[in-house]
């Protein structure tokens, strides 16, 4: 439902007026400048979605204008956004004018219009319309970052021999010195433990290998963090009478592994307007398959994503293109038993295709076609097999 938002003018005569940086994860107040001889409200729109960390220049800039201002919308909604602050209003178009105070209604936002000489008469008339209020620059709000949790610092692990996990605990402690020996025999039996449990919770099988597998590489560790996790994951398993055996050299040159840490690649998937592209990259990367992600309903999203499975570890920008998507569901009228994602699987896996190219995130888009379980394929891609010990 459209509200009629708060209208507060702002004489600016004479006073510079400089948009505040927005950050990266933005609340509160959303800032823009009214162009020069702005004719169409989707252009506005789209420069909202641009203060917002949205990119024109990557895929998803359809040729649906309309599209902007939905998106608009929907973004500034999951943002929290409660101030929309227009500079150079005087520009406006009484047209555009009523496009805006519609689209600062739909968000729930008081719209602040900061506006200088030269003025209009119907730019006036259409804020005595309005019945706008008066305010001084001081009073109009700045944009505000949302708390971001750090992530952990990268563990710091010495280079470590290359022998294989039956002797490498041995070997770490004969040719390392010692400090850096107890580090990396620490590290060594927590990632084994952890690997154990899943193996006692989840089975020992191969399934249950590569989910762990892909655990490991999706937090994008240095090379000796992924060496010594590694062997950890194969002595856990030979505890549990499987055989993971792993070509290192293959899988730390492998072209499937993730080289950008997953809070960095929530930050970069921002960039998209579209949130159906950020979340779909996400989920993917975490080792959803497409059938499981098309099977996300509108009654699952809210501040996070929750499944029969539990919730879902998700970054803080996909949280809020999770918001932003459930909203433009609602907007269509989709029930929660609908599709959240109503989209294709090729329409998916060409969004897997483009955050490579346009972002540099890489996930298996050409495998994730497939319907069948490519799990021993996806294993052998990265040099490693499994055995089930007699």
């Amino acid at each position: 439902m459209t509200l009629s938002p708060a209208l507060v003018a702002v004489d600016v005569t004479g006073a510079p007026v400089t948009i505040p940086a927005h950050p990266p994860l933005v609340t509160g107040a959303l800032w823009v400048e009214a162009r020069p001889d702005l004719d169409r409200l989707h252009v506005l729109a789209g420069d909202l979605l641009g203060a917002l960390g949205k990119r024109r220049d990557i895929a998803g800039k359809g040729r649906n204008q309309q599209d902007d201002v939905r998106h608009a919308i929907a973004w500034a909604t999951a943002h929290d956004i409660d101030h929309l602050v227009v500079t150079e209003a005087q520009r406006l178009h009484p047209l555009i004018l009523t496009g805006l105070v519609r689209l600062a209604g739909e968000v729930g936002a008081r719209l602040w219009l900061l506006h200088r000489p030269p003025r209009s008469d119907a730019f006036i008339r259409a804020l005595s319309r309005r019945r706008a209020t008066t305010a001084e620059l001081a009073d109009v709000p700045h944009p505000v970052a949302v708390p971001i949790a750090h992530p952990a610092p990268a563990v710091d692990l010495p280079a470590v021999p290359a022998d294989e996990f039956l002797t490498f605990r041995a070997a770490c402690t004969q040719t390392l010195p010692a400090d850096d020996a107890a580090r990396v025999d620490a590290h060594l039996r927590a990632a084994a433990r952890t690997c154990d449990e899943a193996l006692r919770d989840h089975g020992a099988s191969r399934h249950t290998v590569a989910d762990l597998l892909h655990r490991i590489l999706n937090a994008a560790p240095a090379d000796a963090q992924l060496t010594i996790e590694v062997r950890a994951l194969q002595t856990a398993a030979w505890h549990h009478d499987l055989y993971v055996k792993a070509d290192m050299a293959r899988l730390l040159h492998s072209e499937e592994r993730p080289r950008i840490p997953a809070v960095d690649a929530d930050a970069g998937l921002a960039a998209y307007r579209q949130p159906h592209r950020a979340i779909t990259v996400a989920l993917t990367r975490t080792g959803w398959g497409l059938e499981d992600v098309l099977a996300v309903r509108v009654g699952d999203a809210g501040t996070t994503l929750t499944t029969t499975d539990g919730a879902v570890q998700i970054g803080p920008h996909t949280a809020r293109a999770i918001r932003t998507q459930r909203h433009l569901r609602l907007a269509e009228g989709a029930g929660p038993d609908q599709q959240l994602l109503p989209h294709t699987p090729k329409a998916l896996t060409k969004a897997l295709t483009e955050a490579a190219s346009d972002l540099g995130i890489h996930v298996a888009g050409r495998r994730a076609e497939r319907t069948r379980d490519h799990t021993e394929g996806a294993l052998r891609a990265l040099g490693v097999t499994v055995t089930r010990l007699p």
